[in-house]
């Protein structure tokens, strides 16, 4: 950037600045937005060059960050973003003020509870669990403070086998401290994976990356969010999961699909659907929380069908096991 640029830019203190006038009257009805871009125009700046004078100043800005500013998709953080805020007020000679008194607070997200860094659930064992947390950290996965998971959904279809094929999941996630850019999802069957499963994005996001365990227990996945969140902001995501790529001499899953919820949720639900040629003889549904668990036996809700729903549930884990023959324990 030439010196001419910076000079035209201004700072307060320069007397060949004019200043800004917001009108009284309209600040206390006038969006950040709108006042943002209002000082913009007056100024005939565009973002670009306002990005590089926060950059000069040592509070750098995102070109897109910005825009949502001036379009009023977003606000900045007052608390956060104060100086950042300070530095737009003086780079567009306006009133200390101006803009800050405008900025909105960041939304209440309410009391978070700590999020469990691992579920007791009965099918993983220690080193599973540890290849789980391995995996997150091998992907950078955020931290578990800094965002939950409100709901959490999950469809399950089973095969001719009796064995599951295919599911898809569905979050909304919100984000409680920071900002979140990505979300790492962990997938662990029962037993080795063969070949990769094939992890697709549906809405929400884009896979970026992707990691398999040493022992072939776990296969993870980071997923770039469609856009930055930031406090009390929160975004569906939905995901595909192919468990038997083309080319498996088995499958690796279990008789049984597990919904976890390292959060608590406002919803978790888990539904699985049975291939008509092959429904089971019996079900059993198990809660697992940090207080215990909770077994019960369940019948089909439709001819092909099972749902479990818990509300204000976690963290913990919801299971549905099933089978053929006599149940386990059946004497």
């Amino acid at each position: 950037m030439s010196t001419g640029e910076h000079a035209e830019v201004g700072e307060p203190a320069q007397a060949s600045a004019p200043r800004t006038e917001l009108r009284p009257e309209a600040e206390v009805s006038q969006r950040f937005a709108d006042a943002l871009r209002a000082a913009l125009e007056l100024r005939n700046m565009p973002l670009t060059r306002l990005r590089d004078s926060l950059a000069d100043r040592g509070n750098p800005v995102s070109l897109a960050t910005l825009s949502y500013w001036r379009s009023g998709t977003r606000q900045p953080d007052p608390v956060l973003r104060k100086e950042v805020i300070a530095d737009i007020e003086e780079i567009l000679a306006l009133e200390e003020g101006d803009l800050v008194r405008l900025a909105v607070k960041p939304r209440d997200v309410g009391q978070v509870p700590p999020a469990a860094r691992h579920l007791p659930t009965l099918e993983h064992g220690g080193d599973r669990i540890q290849s789980v947390l391995d995996a997150k950290q091998a992907l950078n996965g955020p931290a578990d403070d800094t965002f939950r998971m409100l709901s959490v959904q999950m469809t399950t279809d089973v095969g001719a086998e009796g064995l599951p094929i295919a599911a898809t999941c569905q979050f909304l996630l919100q984000c409680v401290k920071g900002t979140l850019t990505h979300h790492v999802l962990c997938v662990a069957p029962a037993g080795e994976i063969e070949r990769p499963m094939v992890i697709d994005v549906v809405g929400g996001g884009a896979v970026v990356d992707q990691y398999l365990s040493p022992q072939c227990t776990v296969q993870a996945v980071s997923i770039e969010l469609d856009r930055t969140l930031e406090v009390g902001e929160s975004l569906m995501l939905e995901i595909r999961v192919d468990m038997v790529p083309e080319g498996s001499s088995g499958n690796p899953f279990g008789q049984f699909m597990t919904v976890p919820a390292y959060h608590l949720a406002h919803k978790v639900a888990n539904w699985i659907r049975f291939d008509p040629r092959r429904i089971p003889d019996w079900f059993e549904e198990v809660d697992v929380t940090p207080d215990g668990e909770q077994r019960r036996a369940r019948v089909l809700d439709t001819p092909t069908s099972i749902h479990q729903v818990r509300w204000n549930f976690g963290p913990g884990s919801v299971t549905l096991h099933w089978g053929y023959g006599e149940p386990p324990g059946h004497e």
